[in-house]
């Protein structure tokens, strides 16, 4: 059992080859896969989240943060539709006449590579993208595929609404797949010897001479050329076994791609002259007794056009002997498939909104929702390393510490940053850019006590004028300031002031009494529900009035210096 390299026929984007044995049985190729809902996808999915004007909130264990992505799946069979099946089949009955019920079989391929199609670079955008392809397949056998990446832009590329609302397939999600099938012919052998530079100098010929850039695709004209070449002494061929007749058409045509090959070859560097690609749409040849059938070749060759005519200054000598005798197990065949359907009103309901629990595609209102946020964060964050810099020029900070820092901000969201509020069913709290802010100051002063530990004595720096907090911010421990007595006697002091209630009434109170007398202040934490200070500390500026001092005392009544 086998398909016969020159029976076959073409139609509707599928090449059918007659068996060897059983004339009814024809091994087809589906050179161009269609993507049809139901059919060639089994199955297919679009989940997406965040892609709205309002965040949308995840659980990380415990840790509530803003997620924006997407992911894609499906089930896909690469094979023929129902129409292309027809289309075929009536191909066959017509040019065999004999054949009144052909069998149809996928042509199985050995040393099979599939290559997936998509957006790199875009699902590796931030972190914990993923993709899910097979490595070995065949016709008519089906496959899972996945494909995830939280960020945005994935997002919206793979379920965006369709602007004329019509069925069309994405063509950044789809697979290559080449193999080597089984053909029998009738034994063929040549002789093949030219000059390359010779060969490069006529096809680029037939182009023009104008030096454009980018590939052309030759199409049907190769027919037209590969005999040119024969004709015109151009390329020489020596037939061992069978002739040059249009019987034998295809291994002529497969001869001169050899041909091309070794021209690629000479190309030490950049692109090479010829690309071969899968044909899309392979046919019938026509009736032209002085045609080879490249129509019906299941890949198509494109020129580069960004080399001259003169390209190569000396001859190449090419000599080599081709065969196709009996089994013919050394030509690759190629096609590919699309795999994700663009979001219309026929596909909405494979696109599901995981944020508003609703299918949909996602409309310019979702998206531009998405990029009002986006702006408002850019702001935010713009606005932090612009203080963050001007603490790197004044020496306050280190070039290390200023990297951590700025890493650490782009771990933070600064306009969507949550906390969960206690009080019966779980509800979160968004706080506001200057609560952010004040964690984010809060984490640098950890940052620097574990980049300088001491058992004794530790020195944070800060600028107490960048501290924010407001009433709001139950839980957070930071600078609260109350203008007290200057008294050296700090740990007097203290038990002193622990003992009382010290009650404020706005912040900028706090800042009034802090800054009327030498910058004392008490450190605490603010109770938002009792409206009390707790202090834990006492401090004051130091010599040079940029840094802030602070006295802490743990159970033991071991002294603790922290350095603003």
């Amino acid at each position: 059992m086998g398909a016969v390299l020159n029976r076959g026929v073409a139609a509707d984007g599928v090449i059918a080859y007659q068996d060897h044995q059983e004339p009814e049985l024809f091994h087809y190729l589906p050179a161009r896969i269609d993507a049809v809902l139901g059919e060639t996808l089994r199955d297919f999915s679009v989940t997406y989240y965040g892609i709205n004007s309002r965040p949308f909130y995840v659980d990380l264990g415990g840790k509530y943060a803003s997620a924006v992505g997407g992911i894609l799946a499906g089930q896909a069979v690469p094979d023929i539709t129902d129409k292309q099946r027809t289309q075929i089949v009536r191909e066959i009955t017509r040019r065999f006449s004999s054949v009144r019920s052909p069998r149809l079989m996928p042509l199985v391929l050995r040393e099979v590579h599939v290559q997936p199609v998509f957006a790199r670079h875009i699902i590796d955008m931030g972190k914990g993208g993923s993709a899910v392809f097979p490595e070995r397949l065949q016709f008519g056998s089906q496959f899972a595929y996945s494909i995830s990446a939280p960020n945005s832009l994935f997002a919206e590329l793979v379920a965006h609404q369709n602007e004329e609302d019509k069925a069309a397939v994405s063509p950044e999600f789809a697979i290559n797949i080449s193999g080597k099938p089984d053909f029998f012919g009738d034994p063929w052998k040549a002789r093949i010897q030219c000059d390359l530079s010779q060969v490069w100098k006529y096809v680029r010929a037939q182009l023009g001479m104008d030096v454009k850039s980018g590939y052309v695709n030759v199409g049907s004209s190769l027919d037209e050329t590969v005999q040119s070449l024969i004709k015109n002494g151009i390329i020489d061929i020596t037939y061992i076994e069978g002739s040059g007749g249009k019987e034998f058409g295809r291994q002529l045509l497969e001869s001169t791609r050899v041909v091309f090959e070794a021209l690629n070859a000479q190309m030490t560097s950049g692109e090479g002259l010829f690309r071969f690609e899968p044909n899309p749409k392979p046919e019938t040849p026509s009736k032209q007794e002085s045609l080879l059938g490249a129509e019906m070749l299941p890949w198509s060759v494109s020129v580069n056009q960004a080399f001259s005519a003169n390209t190569f200054k000396q001859t190449i000598h090419f000599d080599q002997t081709v065969s196709f005798t009996g089994k013919i197990d050394d030509l690759v065949v190629n096609s590919s498939m699309s795999l994700a359907p663009q979001c219309s009103s026929s596909t909405r309901r494979h696109f599901y909104d995981e944020q508003l629990k609703e299918s949909g595609c996602i409309t310019a209102e979702k998206a531009q929702g998405l990029q009002s946020r986006i702006r408002r964060e850019v702001l935010a964050r713009n606005e932090k390393l612009r203080e963050y810099f001007a603490r790197l020029e004044k020496g306050e900070w280190t070039l290390e510490h200023y990297e951590r820092m700025v890493a650490l901000l782009e771990r933070t969201s600064l306009t969507e940053h949550v906390e969960p509020v206690a009080g019966g069913a779980m509800t979160l709290r968004t706080l506001s850019v200057q609560e952010s802010s004040s964690r984010l100051a809060q984490q640098e002063a950890e940052l620097r006590l574990r980049e300088d530990p001491d058992s004794s004595q530790v020195e944070m720096m800060g600028d107490l004028a960048n501290l924010h907090y407001t009433r709001e911010d139950v839980d957070a421990l930071g600078a609260v300031w109350k203008y007290i007595t200057d008294d050296p006697r700090y740990p007097k002091r203290v038990e002193e002031l622990e003992k009382q209630e010290l009650r404020i009434d706005t912040q900028e109170d706090l800042w009034h009494m802090t800054n009327k007398h030498n910058g004392v202040a008490v450190f605490g934490m603010w109770d938002g529900t009792q409206r009390k200070v707790k202090v834990y500390g006492i401090g004051r500026h130091a010599k040079d009035n940029k840094t802030y001092r602070l006295y802490t005392f743990d159970s033991g009544g071991k002294e603790r210096l922290y350095r603003f």
